[in-house]
């Protein structure tokens, strides 16, 4: 259908003469354009939200004592690796202690640290 709306824009002020037939040329050349911005527009969406996806394994923590290292540039949510998990039991209190390294570099800062998929104050 959206193909066929330009024939119409220019049919349409042969079959109408007048104000009227240029009235509803440029309406049809109109929608015409505002239905192929958004097609367009919906298969950007598709494809960000199919490389979103493909991004998911990385914000995982897993456990791995001989991970791969990854570099990381910019800001960026990576999970890391758990290496260490240290349990202490003290005053009848289980301590867990977990070492996770999200980088083998050197970083800025952390922005904030999510822990159960909730952001945890530094």
């Amino acid at each position: 259908m959206p193909a066929a709306l330009p024939l119409l824009a220019a049919a349409a002020p042969l079959a109408i003469e007048g104000a009227a037939g240029t009235y509803i040329a440029i309406a049809l050349t109109g929608l015409s354009v505002g239905i192929g911005v958004h097609n367009q527009r919906t298969a950007e969406r598709a494809q960000q939200e199919a490389y979103e996806n493909s991004l998911k394994d990385r914000i995982v923590t897993v456990r791995n004592s001989s991970a791969v290292q990854r570099i990381v540039y910019g800001e960026q949510r990576v999970g890391g690796d758990t290496t260490i998990f240290h349990v202490n039991h003290v005053d009848n209190k289980r301590r867990v202690t977990l070492i996770i390294p999200v980088a083998p570099h050197r970083i800025h800062s952390f922005r904030e640290i999510w822990l159960d998929e909730q952001v945890d104050a530094l």
